[in-house]
C-alpha cells in the first residue's frame, strides 16, 4: 500500500515538473475619472504550448451590450514596447443572441477567428484561445489593452479587431 502511494506521488510530481512553465504578462491602467469601459488591466498567459489565455479587466461594472459598439481588445505586436505598433487583435464582444465571443486576426488578412469567450463576473471578460505566444513567427514581443469610441453603426458587430479612435489604453508590455 505504501509503495503504491509513493509512486502515485512520485509520477504526479514527474507530471506537474515536466509541464511546460506558464508564461504570464500583464498591464494595469489607473482608475481615470468616472466613465463607463474604464480598463483595470490585462494579461495573457500562455497556459499549454497551443493555448493562450486573455483577460480584460474594467474598474466598473461592464455589461456584454456595451461592447457591440466599443471595441474592448488586446492588441499585440511583433516589436518591443519602444517600438509596438498594433499588429494582432483580439476582441470581445456579444453576437447578436447576446453570446459572448472573443474574435482575433492580422491587419494584413482578410479574416478572423472567433470563439466562445465568458464573463465571469461583471468587471471580468476572459477567453482561452488556440494561439501561441512563443510559437508565432514572427515572435510576439509586446501586448497592451485597447478601448475605441464608439464605433460606427456601419460595422459589423465582428469589426474593431484593430482601427477605431482609441478612447482607453493601456502601455505597450513585454509579452
Amino acid at each position: 500500500m505504501f509503495r503504491r502511494a509513493m509512486t502515485a506521488c512520485v509520477a504526479t510530481g514527474i507530471v506537474f515538473a515536466l509541464q511546460p512553465p506558464a508564461q504570464a504578462a500583464s498591464v494595469t491602467d489607473p482608475n481615470e475619472p468616472p466613465t463607463r469601459l474604464d480598463i483595470r488591466s490585462a494579461s495573457v498567459v500562455q497556459v499549454t504550448p497551443h493555448r493562450v489565455q486573455i483577460t480584460l479587466v474594467f474598474w466598473g461594472r461592464t455589461p456584454k451590450w456595451l461592447l457591440r459598439r466599443h471595441a474592448a481588445r488586446i492588441e499585440m505586436s511583433y516589436e518591443a514596447p519602444k517600438n509596438a505598433r498594433e499588429e494582432l487583435g483580439f476582441r470581445f464582444w456579444p453576437n447578436r443572441r447576446g453570446q459572448l465571443r472573443i474574435t482575433w486576426g492580422e491587419p494584413a488578412s482578410a479574416c478572423c477567428s472567433r470563439q466562445g469567450a465568458q464573463h465571469p463576473d461583471a468587471f471580468t471578460y476572459l477567453a482561452v484561445v488556440p494561439f501561441s505566444v512563443d510559437g508565432f513567427i514572427p515572435p510576439i514581443r509586446s501586448f497592451r489593452a485597447v478601448r475605441t469610441a464608439r464605433l460606427p453603426p456601419c460595422w459589423h458587430a465582428i469589426c474593431g479587431v484593430l482601427g477605431g479612435k482609441i478612447v482607453d489604453k493601456t502601455a505597450w508590455v513585454r509579452a
